[in-house]
């Protein structure tokens, strides 16, 4: 079972959890210039951010927190370094974890923010993966639906989509079956993570702040079917 792993914008009593870019040391498009979701950040230096700022209640720091303003177009998770540690551990894509600094009322935090990079679309098998053909951004109407294994091949779906592009389309999975040797606890589609059972469990048991869990068959993407294989030994 999959589940829509998501950063809690406020908490229970309306209090904002966001960072942004702190602008009192760095500009505010600096790190959507040098992260990206095809490369990594090059600098040694710290990320400077901030908590946002709240009046009539205390800032309270949270294991996960929402970049905001400022951020980059990747996959990323601002961490505590407890959370950090149970990331470390989990079956990951290609990523980095950056040291990063938290300004709150002029006090400094230490914290990290893991940048993965990973393209579902290049981890699939296709023989086995289904699409779909709508309008761009909706999954209904369905105007065509292929066959488990009708699109052959990563350059081959390239094609599809730009032609279906051309006319405001796109295509969409309905059934992704990852390759044999490929297994993430945590993972990215169309800008959102997704989790394993294992890594929901272990965020539950160490009672990590900030989140939110949504099982994926409840979520806006419930027509999405995913068949991963099972964890080599040591995974």
């Amino acid at each position: 079972m999959f589940y829509n792993f998501k950063q809690i914008r406020r908490d229970k009593i309306g209090v904002l959890t966001s960072v942004v870019v702190n602008r009192q040391k760095v500009e505010q498009n600096t790190y959507t210039k040098e992260i990206s979701n095809i490369s990594f950040y090059k600098k040694k230096t710290s990320l400077e951010l901030s908590l946002i700022k709240w009046t009539g209640n205390p800032c309270i720091l949270r294991d996960y927190h929402f970049w905001d303003l400022g951020s980059p177009n990747a996959y990323r998770v601002v961490c505590s370094p407890k959370f950090k540690s149970i990331l470390e551990k989990q079956k990951l894509p290609p990523h980095k974890f950056y040291p990063a600094e938290i300004d709150v009322l002029g006090k400094i935090h230490n914290y990290f923010v893991l940048h993965y990079i990973q393209d579902y679309l290049q981890d699939i098998d296709y023989k086995k993966t289904q699409f779909r053909k709508a309008e761009i951004l909706e999954t209904e109407p369905i105007k065509k639906e292929f066959k488990i294994g009708e699109i052959k091949n990563y350059a081959e779906y390239q094609k599809l989509e730009q032609k279906a592009f051309k006319k405001d389309n796109w295509l969409y999975p309905t059934k992704l079956h990852f390759k044999d040797n490929i297994y993430y606890d945590i993972w990215g589609f169309q800008g959102t993570h997704i989790i394993s059972q294992k890594a929901k469990e272990i965020f539950e048991k160490e009672n990590i702040t900030g989140i939110e869990t949504k099982e994926l068959s409840k979520t806006e993407f419930s027509y999405l079917n995913i068949v991963m294989p099972p964890p080599t030994r040591g995974v």
